[in-house]
C-alpha cells in the first residue's frame, strides 16, 4: 500500500517547485491547481500570490545580475 499524497498531486506539487515556488506557497496554490501542467482555477487571492512570486523572483535575478556583474569585474581587472 503507497503511502503520501496520490501520484498526480506529487506531480502537480513537483511542476510548481519547478517553478521555483516555495512550499508554503504551494500550499496556496494546490487546491487550485489541476492537470500536468498544472493548470490553475484562477481566483483574485490566488492572481495576487504568484504575482508577487514573479515580482520576487525578478527582484532576485536584477540582484544576481548586479552581483555577477561585479564579480565580473573582479576577473577581468575592471
Amino acid at each position: 500500500m503507497r503511502s503520501g499524497p496520490p501520484l498526480p498531486v506529487r506531480e502537480r506539487r513537483t511542476a510548481l517547485l519547478n517553478a521555483g515556488l516555495s512550499t508554503e506557497v504551494i500550499r496556496e496554490v494546490l487546491p487550485c491547481a489541476r492537470g500536468e501542467r498544472p493548470e490553475i482555477d484562477w481566483c483574485t487571492e490566488l492572481w495576487e500570490v504568484l504575482n508577487s512570486e514573479l515580482a520576487a523572483m525578478d527582484h532576485h535575478i536584477d540582484d544576481l545580475r548586479r552581483s555577477r556583474g561585479t564579480l565580473a569585474g573582479y576577473l577581468t581587472g575592471s
